[in-house]
């Protein structure tokens, strides 16, 4: 997580020091007793949100396997998906 925050987050800094917390709750152990993946999700989420003060910052948690994202999706589902973000504002 921190390392997809720093790469794709819009403020460089924030990304950097949001990144940097997520690494030292790590490094503390924080995450080592959460046996729940919701629960996991919840704590990642909270900690995303303090270290970046954005509250935009959502974690879900889900047991569906999900497909290669490494792999290009399939033109006619990009379209369908840029169809529905447009319908939903980007979800703002």
């Amino acid at each position: 997580m921190a390392a997809n925050v720093k790469q794709h987050y819009s403020d460089e800094q924030v990304a950097q020091t949001t990144a940097s917390a997520l690494l030292a709750h790590e490094q503390a152990g924080d995450y080592n007793t959460v046996t729940d993946g919701q629960a996991f999700a919840n704590l990642l989420a909270r900690h995303l949100t303090e270290a970046s003060r954005d509250v935009h910052f959502t974690m879900g948690y889900t047991r569906n396997v999900f497909p290669d994202f490494s792999k290009p999706p399939a033109p006619e589902f990009q379209a369908r998906y840029r169809t529905a973000m447009e319908q939903a504002n980007c979800t703002f």
